[in-house]
């Protein structure tokens, strides 16, 4: 129907999915994201069921907003990253800053941004 507004939540994101050109395992979506279960899900067996903590909103089939809960524990950062095969080395590296950072300790946090895709 053309006159209403029709909004849903998408919630159910992978966290990691299948590369077939490279033949491995890549993040989804954002790397940055908490998987949903932590660094227990990240040991667990089925690594392309675990969910990530990323959220859409869309209206009409358009996306709308869109957000998540990020991963601030450097553990779980590493151990995500190394899934896709960087090392801790190469995470440091390429991410440091906020691994670092990351160091001191942070509490859970989040955010969503409206607009338009």
């Amino acid at each position: 129907d053309r006159d209403r507004f029709e909004l849903c939540w998408i919630v159910d994101f992978p966290f990691f999915e299948w590369n077939e050109d490279e033949k491995k395992i890549d993040f989804a979506h954002n790397p940055f994201s908490m998987p949903q279960g932590g660094i227990d899900a990240l040991n667990g067996e089925d690594l392309l069921g675990i969910k990530a903590f990323q959220y859409d909103m869309v209206c009409n089939g358009f996306e709308i907003a869109s957000g998540g809960i990020r991963n601030h524990l450097p553990e779980t950062m590493v151990k995500a990253f190394e899934t896709v095969g960087l090392n801790r080395e190469t995470v440091e590296q390429r991410f440091g800053g906020l691994y670092r950072a990351f160091q001191y300790g942070a509490p859970p946090h989040g955010g969503m941004a409206a607009g338009i895709d």
